[in-house]
């Protein structure tokens, strides 16, 4: 019913790229960070400035390590595999879980997909 579409990524001018059919487009990701606002971009480097530089780098790691933990326990989750132990310590983990138990059906987890006309493509995370 549905095809599971496996990624090629292409790097074009230090973003990422997603090549399906011989022909290649920027990512979601990609795009949206271009087109976001500048005050946005301007309020995170104050916020770097305001609480400096190291401590922000310690703060934006830890946050992307406890991002990188839900997804991939959710992706354990969605094809019915083993979830990692450590994800109990994880607070995020608890909210999500629950949203999780009332999916009836997932057809597909991790999948790229791509829009040839408008130009796009990226990964989604669920199709249920």
């Amino acid at each position: 019913m549905f095809d599971h579409l496996k990624p090629q990524y292409v790097t074009i001018s230090r973003k990422r790229h997603f090549s399906f059919d011989g022909a290649v487009y920027p990512s979601v990701t990609s795009i949206l960070s271009a087109t976001k606002p500048a005050k946005d971009r301007q309020a995170l480097q104050q916020w770097r400035k305001r609480i400096g530089v190291k401590q922000a780098q310690e703060i934006s790691t830890k946050a992307a390590r406890r991002g990188t933990s839900v997804h991939s326990a959710i992706k354990y989750y969605l094809r019915q595999q083993p979830i990692p132990e450590d994800i109990e310590t994880n607070p995020f983990w608890h909210s999500i879980q629950p949203v999780l138990t009332r999916l009836d059906r997932v057809h597909l987890v991790e999948s790229a997909i791509y829009h040839a006309e408008s130009g796009y493509a990226g990964c989604y995370d669920c199709l249920g």
